[in-house]
């Protein structure tokens, strides 16, 4: 069951009778005596070519209970390296791949998703079944703290939980690594907002006083955050 697992995750459910490796090396198409075909130009002709070629194709989700409308994948690229890519496009490749070999680690994959925005994936349907902070388009950023019905859990939450957090307890309000910045930033922006109080924090997690020296990570009240070059 597993084995059939990592392949259907690879591929493509049809593909289920195939093993990982044929999955993965790809099956040539063979004549009636078991000789791989090729064409006149000696070229291997495949049933279902190695997966690390693959190259984006075009493809419309149907949902098979008919609650949704036909939707257009949101996901452009395909499997195959290009050097010749962007650095946007190299990342989306290398995170949609990691995020299909993260299955079942549901939890990672999904802090890979928020803190890169890869892989593309459909809308988050009726958002507004959540707490009230999502709108149409947005993700569950976290999921807000848990025992707020006990009076002593409720109050340590309160005093050291959405200080540290920076910003509201919702579904929507970021936590500081998930930040609202390009994934490749180029400039220096600001970390000033009128009217408010932004907590700082190094790469590796600690909280500092102010913004140091290099890359700071800035947790705004409103549960946003930015990435800031300090030179």
């Amino acid at each position: 069951y597993e084995r059939g697992i990592r392949n259907a995750s690879l591929v493509d459910w049809t593909m289920y009778d195939y093993d990982y490796e044929e999955c993965l090396n790809g099956i040539p198409m063979k004549d009636e005596d078991g000789n791989v075909k090729k064409d006149e130009d000696g070229n291997v002709i495949w049933e279902y070519k190695p997966y690390m070629e693959h190259e984006a194709t075009d493809y419309t989700y149907v949902d098979p209970f008919g609650d949704t409308p036909d939707m257009p994948s949101v996901t452009k690229i395909g499997v195959k390296w290009n050097e010749g890519d962007d650095r946007e496009t190299k990342l989306e490749k290398i995170i949609t791949q990691k995020y299909i070999a993260l299955y079942p680690n549901s939890y990672e994959a999904w802090a890979e998703l928020r803190r890169t925005g890869y892989p593309k994936l459909f809308p988050v349907l009726n958002p507004q079944d959540g707490d009230g902070s999502l709108k149409d388009g947005d993700m569950i950023r976290r999921m807000p703290f848990p025992g707020r019905e006990d009076d002593s859990t409720n109050d340590i939450i309160e005093r050291s939980g959405i200080p540290a957090l920076g910003g509201p307890d919702l579904q929507a309000t970021r936590l500081w690594w998930d930040v609202d910045s390009t994934n490749f930033p180029t400039g220096i922006t600001t970390t000033q907002r009128a009217g408010t109080t932004s907590a700082y924090y190094s790469l590796d997690g600690r909280r500092i006083a102010q913004p140091q020296r290099g890359v700071n990570i800035v947790c705004h009240p409103d549960g946003t955050s930015q990435k800031v070059l300090v030179k």
